[in-house]
């Protein structure tokens, strides 16, 4: 959509008001449909003039940059440009792809092209050659990568935002303003996200892969269930997911302990054939607190996650598995229970005993971070 016009001037009543129109753009989105607009081409002076429909939630809004090339054509660098319209909304607030950015209202753009006349696309019109910009031209563009991507990865993506911003396939932009607001590193209101890289961006844009966890374990005298699902990202290798952790007393049929743990975009380490990643979910029960340590793993296009349930491995809960936590284990080395050195809390597997096992349940979360 190469329009738009501002949110303050759009009816309030009949068919063509913003209201009914956010129904339209909901109803396409569900359809898998991608609404793409242009945010405007007159700059800011103030906050908060934006434009209908580049400012809905569901629509990826494309504001401009001036773009730098050498003498061979290849890229250089990127500003903001001068005409890019940006800003926050008067009427839609803040959507959860945007959390933390901006202020408390949805705000625009969300990406960026090159929309610069100085530097933008060559039209031939009646033998004639023109050079002409306007976000209206990055949005047809960014429309054409979305297609790319749909038809490569055979995914609808319907609302993309939520998508674009869990990567970082793109060229930042941290240079230029637009009459009021400036390109800063990581997301801005002129420039967004930044530009695309094609290539990159539409593998990222992959299908994710489900990973279900289902694990029950009895221990310490308590059955802990570990369930829920990450989706995996195996281009972006990271993952996002709800795990919920239950314990259950055997004896009194009583739940001791319940939380569902948000992870959002963790990254998976290169292990050189694959990537991997490891982490604890804190189980805060009596009289020792345990840990679900969870590994997920990812080679090729194929992931999968194992769940181990131990004594906390965080044992001086400071929320990552460290060298003062070695040191606890190290000091109660081989004893028993009844030893004197023997330290309850060292005795990862709860077997009575600290020995190799536990060195080696130690090694396997070594430097993981712990989520209580």
């Amino acid at each position: 959509m190469s329009f738009g016009l501002s949110e303050s001037s759009y009816p309030t009543t009949g068919s063509f008001t913003i209201s009914a129109t956010h129904q339209l753009f909901a109803t396409i989105v569900s359809h898998g449909t991608t609404p793409v607009a242009s945010s405007g081409d007159s700059g800011a002076s103030s906050c908060c003039n934006i434009q209908y429909p580049s400012s809905d939630p569901f629509v990826l809004a494309v504001g401009g940059t001036s773009l730098t090339l050498n003498s061979t054509a290849s890229y250089v660098a990127e500003s903001a440009w001068t005409g890019s319209t940006a800003g926050a909304s008067i009427v839609f607030s803040k959507p959860s792809y945007q959390q933390g950015l901006g202020d408390s209202m949805r705000d625009t753009v969300d990406v960026s092209y090159d929309a610069d006349p100085n530097s933008g696309m060559l039209v031939v019109e009646g033998g004639s050659l023109f050079q002409v910009g306007g976000t209206s031209a990055g949005a047809p563009q960014w429309a054409a990568l979305i297609a790319l991507a749909n038809q490569a990865n055979g995914e609808k993506y319907g609302s993309v935002s939520d998508r674009l911003y869990m990567i970082s396939n793109y060229h930042d932009v941290t240079t230029g303003s637009d009459g009021f607001l400036s390109a800063t590193k990581g997301w801005d209101y002129p420039t967004g996200l930044g530009t695309p890289n094609a290539d990159a961006l539409t593998n990222a844009l992959a299908p994710n892969i489900l990973v279900s966890i289902n694990n029950n374990v009895l221990f310490q005298g308590l059955q802990i269930a570990t369930t829920g699902s990450l989706s995996v990202n195996p281009v972006g290798h990271n993952f996002t997911g709800t795990i919920t952790v239950t314990a259950t007393n055997t004896t009194t049929g009583i739940t001791v302990f319940s939380k569902a743990y948000s992870l959002l975009n963790l990254s998976l380490m290169n292990q050189s054939s694959s990537f991997r990643t490891a982490f604890l979910l804190n189980i805060a029960v009596l009289p020792y607190p345990l840990s679900s340590g969870i590994i997920v793993t990812l080679t090729g296009t194929t992931a999968s996650a194992t769940v181990q349930v131990t004594r906390q491995l965080d044992i001086d809960a400071n929320g990552t598995v460290d060298i003062s936590d070695a040191s606890v284990v190290g000091n109660a080395w081989n004893t028993s229970i009844g030893s004197p050195s023997y330290n309850p809390r060292a005795d990862l597997n709860a077997s009575g005993r600290v020995d190799i096992i536990d060195v080696s349940i130690f090694g396997a979360y070594w430097r993981s971070v712990n989520f209580s």
